[in-house]
């Protein structure tokens, strides 16, 4: 595993501007992961497609999702 002991050598030897877009960086990172780890699953969609129930099977709409999706 990687430590910060092992990160601080090489960043010094950066010219400022790039440390300043390393950290940046590494400030970006650590929000993404802060904002995975939270929360709870919604299911605000339950139900949505209820109306199709008479006019697909369950692996059709699945299929139909995926469709839409891309």
């Amino acid at each position: 595993m990687l430590s910060v002991d092992a990160v601080e050598p090489v960043l010094k030897k950066m010219p400022p501007d790039v440390q300043r877009r390393v950290l940046k960086y590494i400030e970006a990172l650590s929000a993404r992961t802060d904002k995975k780890r939270h929360g709870t699953m919604k299911f605000a969609w339950a139900g949505a497609c209820a109306d199709m129930n008479n006019q697909y099977t369950s692996v059709q709409l699945q299929k139909k999702i995926l469709d839409w999706w891309k």
